[in-house]
């Protein structure tokens, strides 16, 4: 085992890195150059790191860097591509750390201990306060991702240098706790420039510039909205207690259905305030896989896409693992097709683990199906995934 993870945010900062000054502009280009598109690629490729969506990321890191016109531009690009470079690194351990840890294992989160019940690649199990948790790597809590981190990692200044960047650049991190991590890394020789630099510009999952931009349906309005943690999380309260009664009380999948609708429609009226549009959306999308409805959360999917705060395979690979565990006929049928759709675009992100998913969702959903085509189509799906290298 090793060392418990920090537990007390509120400590004493330790002397910070001083980060060197990003590159200065050249001498005949007076103020930077305004460049919307790069700006609005950029953010969202450190958005989607702080929200764990990596392939979304690396999407929008793509297209900040066709549009990149100046060499600052470009050097921004480059330091985000490090710090995305760290983060897949990070997660790839974590996965590998999941799979390896064993039963009946104890690992300190904060003020308590938790015990590994059972764990896998994907997924990990833990008791609780007397209950049973499942959690998906990628949606563990910080605490928890800390737990096991430092359970498993080397002690190294690499190691400290991955764990480093998902406690600055995840929105579940802690940017202070990251630094002195970052600190540890420099002093086994690591270099942290990059990061540290990062960090000054605004990279922060967890305080940097959250404005997004977007086009509007008519006459190309562009449109920002302000995708913060803090103001999300506001907006899930109010939500939540504004609906409260008619959550307690669908009960039933017809029920759930009519809120989800219900949730869509409110979200399509709340345009000037973005935050409550994707807390409606999202709430929909619960209700909608619960209600065991596939085109619905389709539908609500598209709408949050459509938003530009997520990337649509990882969260359509979610949707479809949760529908598939009770979809038969049409519903099974249709989920293996749109996850077969989705696996190329998967393996074209370099996310193995999703395409994985993908594949085992699609070969499931068809066994439901009773569909034998596509049981073959799926198989085949499988065999290619777990022969990409």
């Amino acid at each position: 085992m090793g060392q418990s993870p920090p537990s007390d945010p509120e400590a004493p900062p330790i002397d910070p890195i001083e980060a060197p000054a990003p590159p200065a502009m050249p001498p005949s280009s007076g103020t930077p150059v305004k460049n919307a598109s790069f700006d609005k690629a950029l953010s969202n490729a450190r958005f989607s790191m702080s929200e764990r969506d990596l392939t979304g990321a690396r999407t929008h890191l793509e297209s900040a860097r066709k549009v990149a016109t100046t060499d600052q531009q470009k050097h921004a690009a480059d330091r985000v591509g490090i710090v995305l470079d760290h983060l897949e690194g990070f997660w790839q351990g974590m996965h590998k750390a999941a799979a390896s840890l064993q039963s009946g294992l104890e690992l300190p989160v904060k003020d308590t201990v938790v015990v590994v019940v059972e764990s896998g690649p994907d997924v990990l199990t833990i008791r609780s306060a007397g209950r049973n948790l499942d959690y998906r790597v990628e949606e563990l809590p910080g605490a928890l991702v800390m737990a096991v981190a430092d359970s498993w990692f080397e002690k190294s200044g690499a190691s400290d240098l991955l764990i480093a960047t998902f406690l600055c650049f995840d929105g579940k991190g802690h940017a202070e706790m990251g630094r002195s991590r970052l600190q540890k890394a420099a002093a086994a020789g690591v270099d942290v420039k990059l990061l540290l630099e990062e960090l000054k510009a605004g990279g922060s999952g967890t305080d940097f510039e959250k404005t997004r931009t977007g086009t509007g349906p008519a006459g190309n309005t562009p449109r920002s909205p302000q995708i913060d943690p803090e103001m999300l999380r506001q907006a899930k309260e109010s939500v939540r207690k504004k609906f409260a009664a008619q959550i307690a009380a669908a009960k039933t999948p017809a029920a759930k259905k009519a809120l989800a609708r219900k949730l869509m429609d409110g979200a399509q009226q709340a345009a000037d305030t973005p935050d409550v549009q994707v807390v409606m959306l999202q709430e929909a999308q619960r209700l909608a896989i619960e209600s065991e409805q596939v085109e619905l959360t389709l539908q609500v999917i598209d709408a949050l896409v459509g938003l530009g705060v997520a990337s649509p395979v990882p969260l359509k690979a979610d949707a479809f693992e949760r529908l598939a565990k009770t979809a038969r006929g049409g519903d099974a049928r249709q989920i293996a097709q749109a996850a077969l759709q989705l696996i190329p675009k998967a393996i074209e992100g370099r996310d193995r683990t999703t395409a994985a998913r993908l594949a085992e969702v699609a070969l499931a959903a068809a066994r439901n199906s009773n569909n034998a085509v596509l049981m073959r189509q799926a198989m085949a799906a499988k065999q290619q995934v777990q022969a990409k290298p």
